[in-house]
């Protein structure tokens, strides 16, 4: 695959990351792992350190000094910078255009919709499955994960608030949710009670409230994405099954039939037949994603 194709793949798997992030119960960092970056995007986030902010003042501020610039340039070519802008260029485009379509599908179809999203993320959970030891350590950390996550998501939400401390505190939260596959940022915001309010704040261009999230965010980047790098370097199958208890612990959250919208029919065949058909069609894309992903790699 030559430079401008991986840029394009790259680009596309930001868009996917960035539509799964919006949708309460489905994470970004599901969308990383199926398409095969996961560790690569925590490593080239983990290359942002915060001395970097310093030597981009340095470089603004004494540019004309060539000592100076030349340290300071060095310093900052240790980020990742192709990966991360490509990956943040497709996930805001992703999220600036379905802030305002995603909310209503959800409102109007939310059985179908988690229907496929169901099966899309029953049928993930392999790939961090796959890359464990299967030891006894590694299946009590997916049952604890599974159980842990399985009560939070069972948690009721509570009432937002634009206070900005609140926002800066929900953008640190939610970001560590959305890295981690399986925890859906958007259903933590949720819980929060920021979710609706957010995206009214992105529909209108609220970019006070906007800028305390995204700070929020970065915080919250900075500070538990090098812990988490930390743990796949070194104690990766462990990470690994933490991470599908996770995933598993999360499909209580988008269970199908919790968004039935009034009682169920009194036959409620062709509904639940519809349902198994958006699963198998949220699996069968999964399945050709990897497929397509693994002879790009070749």
């Amino acid at each position: 695959m030559n430079k401008k194709t991986r840029i394009i793949v790259l680009y596309l798997k930001g868009l996917a990351m960035g539509a799964a992030d919006i949708i309460p119960g489905v994470s970004g960092g599901t969308i990383a792992l199926i398409a095969g970056i996961y560790e690569k995007l925590i490593e080239a986030i983990s290359s942002v350190k915060l001395y970097h902010a310093l030597d981009a003042a340095r470089l603004l501020l004494f540019f004309y000094n060539p000592r100076i610039r030349e340290s300071a340039l060095r310093s900052l070519r240790e980020i990742h910078w192709g990966f991360l802008i490509t990956l943040i260029l497709g996930i805001l485009t992703s999220l600036l255009t379905m802030a305002k379509y995603m909310p209503w599908i959800l409102n109007n179809y939310p059985y179908y919709a988690y229907s496929f999203f169901f099966g899309l993320i029953l049928f993930s959970i392999q790939f961090p499955y796959r890359t464990i030891r299967h030891g006894a350590w590694e299946y009590i950390l997916i049952i604890f994960f599974a159980a842990l996550i399985f009560w939070l998501t069972g948690l009721r939400s509570v009432e937002g608030s634009y206070n900005l401390l609140y926002v800066f505190m929900c953008g640190t939260v939610a970001i560590t949710a959305m890295i981690l596959p399986g925890i859906s940022g958007s259903y933590i915001l949720v819980l929060l009670g920021e979710y609706k309010l957010m995206l009214e704040a992105l529909h209108r261009m609220d970019f006070v409230v906007i800028a305390v999230f995204v700070l929020g965010i970065i915080i919250g980047i900075l500070t538990f994405i090098r812990f988490l790098n930390y743990l796949l370097k070194k104690h990766h199958s462990l990470t690994m099954a933490s991470l599908t208890g996770i995933m598993v612990g999360s499909l209580g959250s988008i269970w199908p039939l919790k968004f039935v919208k009034g009682p169920l029919p009194q036959m409620p065949g062709m509904l639940i037949i519809h349902g198994v058909l958006l699963a198998l069609l949220g699996i069968f894309i999964i399945a050709a994603l990897e497929t397509l992903s693994r002879k790009m790699e070749k």
